[in-house]
């Protein structure tokens, strides 16, 4: 019989929580280690279950099967060796059904369906071995009230550490198809991935992107790209200079950006001091003001404005990420 996790199950940890709901997205540092340690990785929820007509051996092994669907269409399988499995990456604002199943004696026993639902409060923050400042781009809420898709675009920090387990998560898990290196290492994550090198300077204003913006918005306008990942090294500067350009043209708030970014402060970034934080003001600097500069009545007309005039992007081809991200 499976436990029943209800709705509104939390896919953050208390500290994150506790940040995504304080009105003032720069207050960080009441809610982040300092010097800084890996805390960006979301909470694992714990499927567990009781077997009802007796106890199953002690070394029975459990199949735990989740799925989106409720006839368990597409279900992911995972092996546990206890009445208990613990998950984690999951959807935002999601509903999830589960049921286990296990043979013994030659009698195959299967449970019933059980179901819970994420909450809906991103980010969607991503738990890669070996990586840090990891999240999806979508599952925010645009500002013409489109949910942004899932799955498809995730924004990470440094590449040169990830685990055996991190690159299975990566590739098996979330499926990565195309890595956009900002930094502009040497050679690709993933042998046979579509790899793209684009050497931006760690000062990371947006004339440094500047030159390279044309190439990657082609890039994230093919839907085969999909799912792409990009990053630089602690994936806040170059990486969160992208990641506004891109969420202003889906029509995602400043506010909701800007927390974003100063999500990242709960990663591993290497912050000694509160003045190393990631704030807003960092943003607003490099990229905010500029952006803010351009005519048009709303960040997302603004955005266009200046990708289509000094980045010589066309505005289909922005519309086209619109449409592969769903808030077209």
């Amino acid at each position: 019989q499976p436990a029943v996790l209800g709705e509104n199950v939390e896919i953050h940890t208390e500290q994150q929580a506790a940040y995504l709901i304080d009105e003032d997205y720069d207050n960080v540092s009441e809610y982040v280690a300092i010097p800084s340690v890996e805390a960006s990785f979301p909470k694992e929820i714990e499927l567990s279950w009781e077997i009802n007509d007796g106890a199953a051996s002690p070394d029975v092994i459990y199949q735990v099967s989740v799925s989106t669907s409720p006839d368990m269409s597409g279900a992911k399988q995972y092996l546990a060796t206890g009445k208990s499995y613990a998950i984690c990456n999951l959807f935002i604002g999601t509903t999830y059904y589960w049921q286990v199943s296990f043979e013994e004696d030659g009698v195959a026993y299967e449970s019933p369906i059980a179901s819970f639902t994420t909450t809906s409060q991103g980010p969607r923050n991503i738990r890669v071995g070996g990586m840090t400042n990891c999240r999806d781009l979508g599952g925010v809420k645009t500002t013409n009230g489109k949910i942004v898709k899932q799955g498809m675009l995730y924004r990470t920090g440094r590449v040169d550490k990830i685990t055996a387990a991190g690159k299975d998560t990566m590739l098996n898990e979330l499926g990565i198809k195309t890595e956009i290196d900002l930094y502009g290492g040497a050679q690709p994550l993933f042998t046979g991935s579509h790899y793209v090198r684009c050497a931006i300077s760690d000062s990371a204003t947006l004339n440094d992107l500047k030159p390279y913006l044309a190439q990657i918005f082609e890039i994230l306008a093919d839907e085969s790209n999909y799912p792409i990942f990009f990053h630089c090294v602690i994936g806040t500067d170059r990486t969160g200079a992208l990641a506004y350009l891109i969420n202003a043209v889906l029509g995602v708030s400043e506010e909701d950006i800007y927390r974003d970014y100063c999500f990242s402060n709960f990663g591993n970034i290497g912050v000694e001091k509160d003045s190393e934080l990631r704030t807003s003001s960092r943003l607003k600097s490099k990229v905010g003001f500029y952006i803010n500069s351009q005519s048009g009545s709303t960040l997302q007309a603004k955005a266009f404005n200046y990708l289509i005039k000094f980045a010589d992007i066309p505005k289909e081809t922005l519309n086209k990420v619109r449409r592969i991200m769903g808030v077209l």
